[in-house]
């Protein structure tokens, strides 16, 4: 019970402050979900736009040993974490399909706020982002992408439960397309690389 009054708790805060959306909110100045996270993933690959202080800090080889590294955020990658984390905590957040089977109003009330909030097109959109692979350099070695930096199948994740939570997949060939255009494409990218 007390997840579902916590659950009922977050959604009534969210319909009254919808702006912590902020452009991932359609509408009110934001263009959805989708826009947001694409943005973010373009900060996170123009490094002036990503990092602190505008440009990349470069260490100097005589710093002292003991110096704490400073733990670097990377402005994109914060920002694909804030909505992925959003969007696991309203998945988290919708009423079981026992409760909506049954046709209990409230149950049926959240779902269609979270509906409304999220459209199925911006979910399938964010799931159809391809991940960075690793790269084979010229010389061999191969450079890894940092995942403090980009989008990582921790953004990917919160999009899926949110779908099956809140939309369901009841049709097959819906089902068949999400793997095809958003799990697909990383699995033959990965096993391309052995």
């Amino acid at each position: 019970e007390s997840v579902e009054e916590n659950s009922s708790v977050v959604v009534k805060l969210l319909i009254r402050r919808p702006e912590c959306f902020g452009p991932a909110l359609r509408g009110e100045g934001g263009n959805g979900l989708l826009a947001a996270m694409k943005e973010a993933i373009k900060i996170s690959e123009n490094p002036a736009l990503d990092l602190p202080g505008g440009a990349q800090r470069i260490r100097s080889d005589t710093s002292i040993e003991d110096e704490e590294e400073e733990e670097v955020v990377h402005m994109g990658n914060a920002i694909m974490s804030f909505y992925s984390a959003l969007i696991d905590l309203l998945g988290r957040c919708a009423p079981e399909m026992h409760l909506i089977n049954k046709g209990k109003g409230e149950a049926l009330r959240i779902r269609a706020i979270l509906r409304s909030l999220v459209p199925t097109e911006d979910l399938v959109g964010i799931i159809s982002i391809p991940l960075k692979m690793p790269v084979v350099n010229k010389d061999g070695t191969v450079a890894e992408p940092d995942m403090s930096a980009n989008f990582c199948p921790d953004h990917k994740a919160p999009m899926v439960l949110f779908l099956d939570r809140v939309y369901g997949i009841e049709d097959q060939s819906f089902l068949l397309h999400l793997l095809e255009v958003g799990f697909l494409p990383d699995l033959r990218a990965s096993a391309s690389l052995d």
